[in-house]
């Protein structure tokens, strides 16, 4: 997981990376942080047992490398409290989840896009067709395709929180 955390010292990029067990929680954390994600950019890692082990010793090791690499001084904890409020707690991952969840969803959402352009389409030639043509499909149609929108804002919604608990 990603979290981007701006403040007045700019934007800390961190990059939370779980290990361990297969399907179950994770059993070490790496993160890494750097101001920004261009290839050049300095990059301080660390590992941990827990999330929060790691954060705690990316922060030392921030702060030992900070003059020497021109960075800026963070508040771990306020870090800490940021990431906790945008993230899931520690220990809940994709315990119990099938490693291939991610890409079926991927899979589904691309499949509800293509459904979403074909009745677009439709829509919009019956839409086009004489009115004697046009009968109680157009309205069948619509609620089809907003169906389908709604399912493909909810497949991204899942993906989102999946990827969130990722870390």
């Amino acid at each position: 997981m990603v979290y981007d955390l701006g403040g007045s010292a700019g934007r800390l990029t961190l990059r939370v990376i779980g290990r361990g067990r297969g399907d179950g929680p994770p059993t070490e954390w790496r993160i890494e942080a750097s101001m920004s994600t261009s290839p050049d950019a300095v990059v301080v890692a660390e590992e941990g047992a827990t999330r929060a082990e790691a954060l705690r010793a990316l922060g030392r090791s921030w702060n030992d490398k900070r003059l020497a690499n021109n960075l800026p001084s963070f508040d771990w904890e306020s870090v800490a409290r940021a990431m906790a409020a945008v993230g899931p707690s520690e220990g809940r991952g994709r315990a119990g989840m099938n490693d291939n969840t991610l890409e079926q969803i991927r899979v589904a959402k691309n499949g509800v896009a293509d459904a979403e352009n074909d009745l677009a389409w439709l829509l919009a030639e019956i839409e086009a067709a004489p009115r004697a043509e046009k009968t109680i499909l157009s309205e069948a149609l619509r609620k089809a395709l907003q169906k389908l929108v709604d399912a493909r804002e909810r497949l991204g919604k899942l993906e989102t929180m999946l990827l969130a608990s990722d870390d």
